[in-house]
């Protein structure tokens, strides 16, 4: 069975200006009978007191900002007073624009214009007021060529005047910051006017439709107004009847334009009827078109859009708001149909629409909730009106909610702004943003609570309980597994939708036990549904220490000093005694200094002290070192750091107490392995190696490695291993004795090893494989040194490489580190890294580690993982200052799934976005998972048998490694004039096969893939001579 899993990595930001609430909570104590009386008394509470129950949700709501989940998420915006959104627009770096009015933030106590921006995930990046002394409401929002926005709306005098001037008509141009750029006014003679939406026309100008006072104090009649590209006037037109009209919409059509207006009828209710009006392209009417509906019931339009068949589609309400209203007209206004929606029992009103690209549409509004209270009505309909499906987001009894605009997304997700009822009051609302899927869904129920470290036994949260951070909650049903993380107060909060689940706490290692019920079940039948739940944590019995430690530095580019930076955590129960970080650099860094108390035992080891690490303590320090300029370009260089004490909690009892390590050595031109025994004991079995040239079997060897007693040490091959002509790479692979704990994976490679004379080697080797750092108290940071940076915007590095730059061993865990800079003109203030990782990787098993800056990080329900730098403050890289001021990174990995399956593909691409432009997509990664195990599973490529050559020939390439082109050189063929060239992969396949004359041919890279090569050289249809090559 499929089994889908969504993740929530409870990071969120408490984003409203108003102050937290305290919220009622069960809470979970030693026995396991307390946790039925708390779903009894949810229960009794859902049944008997749905508002207050109601009301806890909404209190979590304001606490937690946002249900984010693969359905969607809300955010809430606002402050004491009276706060709505009416209008939203999408911005180029994929995220939100809202746009309504406050009473809460102004300076003056009235209703200013309110803005909102967010990114694709509704995290807010600012939020502003715009107020000129005066009441300022925006009406309708446009986006401009130059990332910012045009608002329009209407200005005036609190009291209604200002200096004699009833309200007028305000447009406003803010940039993509929110801050304003131009305001204008428009000249009203004296009568009260305001502009209800903007649309730029085919002119480069724009026009604005509204309404207008047909004379002081009198009824209003519909208002054009027409600007050129300056936003000054050209003309202006009036329209309607003798009762109050309002235009409502307006596109621009062949000829001139076609607009919508609710226009009074003057019957004995005055009811309102609907209007679609054809003007010129002066303003001069060509047709009006009225609609009225039966009873003399009102009957509204709210909008209108041109679709893609050239048609008008409006959406309104009628039967006085009892049914949502649909017409679809051509331009002058004739209906090619109409539709009434009865969504609810009583009000179904639709306020915005939106065309999607396949030509359906999709409408926000409001409607009934069953006890009648407003929710938010989303529908989607076909061109021929059909309804497609209807939604009513809201919770009764609690819920007064209201749809002004919606959007789609490039994702295909639809987002909804509006307004709710702040704390189920029916007075009071907040700024509300809804991002949907595209059927209109989002998860409503949630599950809350705190894991926390209950020193004291198995007991309810108290006050001065430790938080425990990043501890994951899984809630499991037949057809999905939810995962959520706590945050830095323990709190976590996993939206779901309805259903039987199973909710669990996953132990973060050995050191620490889940009281019991660890896990139990739950069910939501109901939407907008509640459980708040805290789960406490005791010492293990025997309390233990874990310890952890990560680095990495900026790129090490050659002849430079590098900063390497080195964090460390305690996640265990116990106190690490006397604990301390070993470092060991490879020889081409140099150690310079530290910005703590160090020891030096070495040249390239280093002793930094921490002491007494308690439990759930971290910290971090800076190593400064020289980077050689006596290297090769992509020459690998190896920075490790060991924390101490490391001893496992538990151990295998069928380990035997041994420990092989590998070393290696370039020693008289030869390179030297040796195995040693670090253990406590004996080993008591033989263990097989490998020995890996480059990227071909060099040498393999079942049982090679002796039983070792502690301290004793075996050195491999016999002889040593004499270099070849390329000068390559040699790395050794020693399989760990039976039972041993943790990961460890004994490996080392040997670079830069030549015979004498020889001038050149192979790099960029190294990395393919992993290095001996599967173990969470071990870190080795491995990067390929270079002679400069290339000035990418955003880059993707997978560690490792994996073998021929891509395979890698089941189980293996992947590296990822993405380097960022600012290449544009502009300080850089925020940076967010979005990436959607492989579901072929456990999400759970996540470390995101070091970074060039402080960052927080969260992942959402979609496996997106979301690194966030705020107050960035990163320069351009124009010259004037250092690598660091204008580049960043961050590293993270994550395991595979257990055991994937032979010939699974793991690809991975991040978005990055600078401040506030389009994202920039960093290159792939690919690794496949081809091996069980490179020892015993027959993975690496084993050289090729050569046939017979002619004694004396030999071939020359250079260069050899190469990236575009290598030219080989025959040499001792006398009389070789017509010679052939092959060309085969590392599995003998053949790829090329060309004739060519004289003694030299270039072979031009093409399309080849990096790795290994074998090259055959025949003249008059026989082998002379055999060689290899690598293409990097």
């Amino acid at each position: 069975m499929f089994t889908k899993v969504v993740f929530f990595f409870n990071k969120c930001i408490f984003l409203s200006l108003r102050s937290h609430v305290q919220s009622l909570t069960f809470v979970m104590s030693t026995e396991a009978n307390d946790l039925i009386q708390a779903l009894m008394k949810r229960a009794m509470a859902h049944k008997l007191m749905r508002g207050r129950q109601g009301f806890v949700l909404a209190l979590f709501l304001s606490l937690f900002c946002s249900l984010v989940s693969a359905q969607g998420w809300e955010v809430t915006f606002g402050g004491d007073n009276e706060d709505q959104a009416f209008l939203i627009a999408p911005t180029i770096d994929e995220g939100i624009l809202a746009a309504g009015y406050s009473e809460s933030f102004g300076s003056d106590g009235d209703i200013d214009i309110y803005l909102v921006r967010t990114d694709v995930d509704g995290t807010l990046i600012w939020e502003t007021t715009i107020d000129e002394g005066y009441e300022e409401i925006p009406y309708g929002l446009l986006p401009t060529d130059d990332q910012g926005f045009l608002i329009i709306g209407s200005i005036n005098d609190p009291d209604g005047t200002q200096s004699g001037t009833p309200t007028q008509v305000y447009l406003l141009q803010i940039d993509f910051r929110g801050r304003p750029l131009w305001s204008r006014r428009y000249d009203n003679n004296g009568l009260a006017q305001l502009g209800d939406k903007i649309i730029a026309t085919e002119d480069g100008g724009y026009i604005i439709i509204g309404r207008t006072e047909s004379a002081p104090g009198e009824h209003h009649d519909i208002l054009l107004i027409k600007l050129d590209e300056e936003a000054n006037e050209e003309w202006r037109q009036t329209y309607g009847t003798d009762f109050a009209d309002s235009g409502q919409g307006i596109v621009e059509v062949p000829g001139g334009y076609s607009f919508v207006a609710n226009v009074e009828n003057g019957m004995p209710f005055n009811d309102d009827d609907v209007a679609i009006f054809r003007v010129d392209s002066e303003g001069q009417e060509l047709s009006r078109r009225v609609y009225s509906g039966e009873n003399e019931a009102n009957e509204d339009v709210t909008d209108v859009v041109k679709t893609q068949d050239d048609h008008l589609m409006l959406v309104g309400s009628a039967r006085n708001f009892a049914k949502a209203y649909i017409i679809k007209s051509d331009f002058n206004g004739d209906t090619l149909w109409t539709r009434e929606i009865e969504a609810s029992l009583d009000d179904n009103v639709l306020n915005a629409l939106t065309e999607l690209p396949d030509g359906n549409f999709v409408a926000t509004g409001y409607a009934s909730l069953p006890n009648l209270d407003p929710g938010i009505l989303v529908m989607k309909f076909t061109p021929e009106g059909e309804i497609l499906w209807t939604k009513i987001l809201g919770d009764e009894f609690r819920d007064n909610r209201f749809g002004e605009d919606i959007i789609e997304m490039s994702d295909g997700s639809l987002v909804v702004a509006g307004y709710r009822a702040r704390g189920g009051l029916i007075f009071g609302y907040d700024m509300s943003i809804i991002k949907l899927d595209g059927e209109g869904n989002y998860f409503t129920n949630l599950l809350s609570g705190k894991v926390f470290w209950s020193e004291d036994g198995c007991n309810p949260y108290q006050e001065g309980d430790m938080p425990l951070k990043d501890w994951l909650i899984q809630i499991e049903s037949e057809e999905e597994i939810f995962i959520g993380s706590t945050d830095e107060d323990g709190n976590y909060n996993i939206p779901v939708g309805e259903g039987d689940y199973t909710v669990s706490l996953l132990s973060r290692n050995d050191a620490w036990d889940v009281c019991s019920p660890s896990m139990f079940p739950v069910s939501f039948t109901a939407t907008y549904d509640t459980l708040i739940y805290n789960f406490p944590v005791r010492t293990a019995a025997d309390a233990c220490p874990y310890l952890v430690v990560a680095t990495t530095s900026e790129p090490l580019i050659e002849c430079t000093q590098a900063e390497y930076l080195v964090e460390y955590c305690n996640e265990g129960s116990g106190v690490g005694s006397q604990a301390y970080v070993e470092l060991v650099l490879d020889e081409e860094l140099s150690f310079v200094d530290a910005n703590v108390p160090f020891t030096q035992t070495s040249a390239d080891t280093i002793l930094v002290p921490i002491g007494d690490l308690i439990p759930l303590d971290c910290g971090s320090f800076t190593i400064t070192v020289d980077v050689s300029c006596d290297v090769q370009n992509l020459q690998a260089a190896l920075f490790t750091a060991i924390i101490h004490p490391n001893e496992p909690c538990e151990v295998d009892p069928n380990w035997d107490q041994s420990s092989i390590q590998v070393t290696g050595r370039c020693e008289d031109n030869k390179i030297f392995f040796t195995a040693r025994n670090i253990g406590d004991a004996p080993s008591t079995s033989t263990q097989s190696f490998v020995i890996v040239e480059d990227q071909v079997m060099f040498l393999n060897m079942p049982d090679g490695i002796p039983t070792l007693i502690p301290e004793e040490e075996f050195e491999f091959p016999n002889g040593g291993i004499t270099p070849n002509e390329m000068g390559s790479t040699y790395r050794a692979v020693v399989e760990q004795v039976q039972g041993h704990p943790g990961n460890n994976f004994p490996t080392v490679a040997i670079e830069g090893c030549t015979l004498d004379g020889q001038g050149s080697y192979t790099t960029g080797q190294v990395t393919q494989f992993p290095e001996n750092d599967q173990d969470a108290s071990i870190d080795i940071d491995v990067q390929e040194i270079v002679a400069s940076i290339t000035e990418e915007e955003a880059r993707l590095l997978g560690h490792p490489r994996g073998y021929q730059d891509s395979v890698i061993e089941q189980n293996t865990d992947i590296e990822y580190t993405i380097l960022f800079a600012n290449i544009g003109s502009d300080t850089l203030d925020r940076l967010v890294i979005r990436d959607t990782l492989p579901e072929e990787l456990d999400f759970s098993s996540l470390v995101v580690g070091p970074a060039s800056h402080p960052y927080v990080h969260e992942m959402n329900s979609s496996g997106v993982l979301r690194i966030t730098f705020n107050d960035l403050n990163l320069l351009p890289a124009d010259g004037s200052g250092s690598g660091a001021d204008y580049q960043g990174f961050v590293k993270f990995s994550l395991s595979q799934k257990p055991n994937l399956p032979i010939g699974t593909v793991i690809e991975n691409r991040a978005a990055v976005y600078f401040d506030y432009v389009a994202p920039t997509l960093t290159n792939p990664i690919r690794h496949v998972v081809d091996c069980e195990d490179f020892i015993t599973g027959s993975c690496l490529t084993v050289d090729l048998i050569e046939p017979p050559v002619r004694d004396g020939v030999s071939i020359k390439v250079q260069p050899n490694p190469f990236q575009f082109f290598a030219t080989l050189v025959v040499e001792g063929c006398e009389g070789c004039n017509d010679l052939e060239v092959a060309l085969r992969d590392a599995n003998g396949r053949e790829l090329r096969r060309e004739k060519f004359s004289g003694s030299t041919y270039t072979l031009h890279r093409n399309n080849l893939p990096a790795g290994v090569y074998f090259i055959e050289v025949a003249a008059e249809g026989q082998i002379i001579q055999t060689g290899k090559l690598l293409v990097q």
